[in-house]
Order: C-alpha cells, then structure tokens, then sequence
C-alpha cells in the first residue's frame, strides 16, 4: 500500500539513525516493480553487481507516484546517500523507493561503477554485447 512522501522520509531517517553511519553509508534508488517481491528482485541486481550484500540493512516502500519517488530519492542525495545515476528520474512506474546500508566493499564498487573508469568499461561492456547480438 503506498505512503505518503510526509510518512517516507522520517521513516528513512528513523532507518538511517537505527543503523548509524553517515548518509554517504547508504544508496538510495527507485524502481518501477509493482510487488514487494519484485523490489527484492532489484536488490538482487545490485547483489549481482556487487553493491549490495544479502543481509545489508534495508528499507523499502512504495510511494504514491514516481514525482514523489524521485522526489525523496533527491532528498536523501542531497543529504549524500549515494545512487547509480544522478539524472534518472525512472519511468512513469517507479514509485517503490529503496534504501540499504551498504559495506565498505559494497560502497567501494558503487563508487567505481560510478567514476569514469566504471563508465567506459560499461560502455565497452555494452559496445561488445550488443556486437555479438548482432546489433
């Protein structure tokens, strides 16, 4: 059941200050999944890229739109919670909003998707799957 924006961001700061750390400790993102077992399933993403450990401490919920998902995304960016693309604001259905605290190795390979080396390996990554794809 969505909540409202009023309800979400104490909840995350309730999160955040229940298992301390600074706000640069913890990745916050939207997505578009409509079930809670879904939303799981992007976590299970970022476990696959290695940013996120099975046991890390998370908060999820579903917000009444994606504006307000974006919204508080922004809000806790602002703050220093890291995220894997600045300028995305989703799609029409990303209105489930996500946040977990992340181990240092997690934070480590966050940081390097997100320089300008992660960048490049990701677009060579991309360059040569789409070359064996034919495209």
């Amino acid at each position: 059941m969505a909540k409202e924006k009023d309800l979400i961001i104490p909840e995350i700061e309730k999160f955040k200050n229940e298992y301390g750390g600074n706000y640069s400790d913890y990745y916050i993102g939207i997505t578009k999944h409509i079930g809670q077992r879904l939303v799981e399933e992007t976590l299970f993403e970022h476990q696959q890229k290695g940013e996120y450990t099975e046991g890390n401490p998370t908060y999820k919920t579903e917000c009444n739109n994606r504006d307000e998902a974006v919204e508080i995304e922004r809000y806790f960016q602002g703050k220093g919670m890291l995220m894997f693309n600045p300028r995305s604001f989703g799609i029409e259905d990303s209105r489930f909003i996500y946040c977990f605290k992340m181990t240092k190795e997690n934070k480590e390979n966050i940081l390097l998707e997100n320089s300008v080396e992660g960048k490049k390996m990701r677009k060579k990554l991309k360059d040569y799957k789409d070359f064996i794809n034919g495209k």
